[in-house]
């Protein structure tokens, strides 16, 4: 699988090798964390009549460094990529907050001490088209349609 990085100077698109290991999963959310992106995700091998995954199948946390191409696991969080449908992830300027929509689970990533700890748990967000908007202060997470009606929004100022 390959992915693209837009270079500006070069009005080019560059391809970037995708890692493996991130290649196989078809639902996932990514956080940019001004030098790598962390992937949140529910991890399945695709097979003919397996297109979507049974809940709780090898989810997990990856960073992606684009420059180097070069990946590293991150350590495990309870609760997190446990979702059939892709999380809700935004970065503060110092950790990665993480919400795994169907549980509303919550945890943030400290990518300094490399620890997750557990926020306070979040409405559940079932549905596709969520948006999580960092403000500075608080996480806001808006909009999504489940069973064709609208989905509740939600703030969360983590502590």
């Amino acid at each position: 699988t390959f992915s693209g990085k837009w270079v500006p100077g070069s009005r080019r698109w560059r391809v970037v090798r995708t890692p493996r290991s991130l290649a196989r999963s078809i639902s996932s959310t990514s956080v940019w964390t001004g030098t790598r992106f962390v992937y949140l995700r529910t991890t399945c091998p695709i097979t003919v009549g397996d297109l979507w995954c049974p809940y709780g199948r090898r989810g997990g946390a990856t960073a992606f460094d684009p420059r180097t191409g070069a990946a590293a696991s991150l350590p495990r969080s309870v609760g997190l990529g446990v979702s059939g449908s892709p999380g809700i992830g935004a970065w503060t300027g110092r950790a990665v907050l993480a919400i795994a929509p169907s549980t509303g689970v919550g945890a943030a990533y400290d990518p300094a001490s490399q620890r997750w700890r557990r926020l306070p748990t979040a409405p559940r967000f079932d549905g596709w088209g969520r948006t999580p908007v960092w403000t500075g202060r608080e996480l806001i997470v808006w909009g999504g349609l489940t069973n064709g009606a609208a989905v509740p929004g939600a703030a969360l100022v983590p502590a």
